[in-house]
């Protein structure tokens, strides 16, 4: 009666809303009870209260990566579960938030005209999600970033921040040649081949 008696107090924890001592429970019940036909059902309630305990985009993410561990962990655990498609859903969704949260910070950079952290800020947010959904937006503010830095430079510089530019707009018209951005990027292209000249 143990096993029933802890999986019921486990489940009614996550009914609750008790999410930190549901996801403890959920998990120990099915460490504990490895051969209960509940176990697979409660690791896997365990880690949709990890899914539910990230907070959103803009908060510390501690809790986000936690829950990406506990989805692995449950995968590979069970890899031919029932709950193998919903597990993959979270894991894209919280993926997604991590991906945001990484935009949205290097794009604060470029708002407030810190733009050569910015550049950096950007070039991170591709290196750790190469397919990126914000990747367009990236790199046309990447380009932007590098035409306000060179239209701001000191003489000895500007040559080199103006080679930046025309690279980084090369870049976004190859990568991206029916923007919605392509117009204006073409704009910056033509205004920092202008710098040359003043």
């Amino acid at each position: 009666k143990a096993e029933d008696i802890y999986y019921y107090y486990s489940k009614s924890e996550y009914e609750k809303g008790n999410l930190l001592s549901a996801a403890h429970h959920l998990k120990n019940f099915s460490t504990t009870y490895k051969n209960n036909i509940k176990t697979e059902e409660c690791a896997y309630l365990a880690v949709h209260c990890h899914y539910l305990l990230s907070p959103k985009f803009s908060l510390d993410q501690v809790n986000t990566y936690k829950a990406l561990d506990e989805i692995d962990i449950f995968l590979d655990k069970y890899p031919a579960s029932t709950f193998t498609t919903d597990c993959l859903e979270l894991q894209s969704k919280l993926q997604l938030k991590l991906e945001r949260k990484s935009f949205e910070n290097a794009k604060l950079y470029f708002t407030t005209e810190n733009y050569k952290s910015a550049i950096h800020a950007f070039n991170l947010a591709l290196q750790e999600f190469q397919n990126s959904i914000f990747k367009e937006e990236i790199l046309f503010l990447q380009l932007k970033s590098y035409y306000l830095l060179a239209e701001n430079s000191v003489e000895e510089k500007k040559e080199r921040r103006i080679k930046d530019t025309v690279i980084a707009f090369n870049q976004f018209k190859n990568a991206y040649p029916k923007s919605e951005y392509l117009q204006e990027s073409k704009r910056i292209f033509k205004e920092v081949k202008l710098l040359r000249k003043k």
